[in-house]
C-alpha cells in the first residue's frame, strides 16, 4: 500500500469523500425520505460488520503468506 506524506492530499480527499457521501444520503433522503434511509443505515451495519471481519481474515492469511515466502 502507498503512503503520502503531502497532508494536503490527504485533507483534500477526506474533504471530497465527505462531500460525496454527504451528497448520497441527501439524494437518498430526497427519494427515499430520512426515515427509510435511517433504518436502510441500521439494518446494514451488520452486514458491514462481516464483510470487514472477512476482509480482515484474508489479508491476515495473504501477510502471513508474504512473510513465509
Amino acid at each position: 500500500m502507498k503512503r503520502t506524506n503531502n497532508i494536503l492530499k490527504v485533507f483534500l480527499f477526506i474533504i471530497g469523500f465527505s462531500i460525496a457521501g454527504i451528497s448520497i444520503f441527501a439524494y437518498l433522503e430526497f427519494l427515499f425520505g430520512a426515515d427509510n434511509v435511517f433504518i436502510g443505515a441500521l439494518c446494514s451495519i451488520p452486514f458491514l460488520l462481516v464483510w470487514c471481519i472477512n476482509t480482515d481474515a484474508r489479508l491476515k492469511v495473504e501477510r502471513q503468506q508474504n512473510r513465509e515466502s
